[in-house]
């Protein structure tokens, strides 16, 4: 599941970047954000259940 997570915001930052040039609209910046904001939850869940 995280790296599916990965893939979506790589893909997505992927396509802003190189095909929306260098405009981007806030509806992609808030997607790009909601899935760092995914990511960095699923850091701290894995980080809280490898130290269990």
């Amino acid at each position: 599941m995280f790296a599916l997570f990965l893939l979506a915001e790589n893909a997505l930052a992927f396509y802003y970047y190189v095909f929306a040039g260098l405009e981007v609209s806030p509806s992609a910046i808030r997607a790009m954000m909601l899935l760092q904001v995914l990511e960095a939850l699923r850091i701290a869940f894995l980080a809280w259940v490898t130290a269990s």
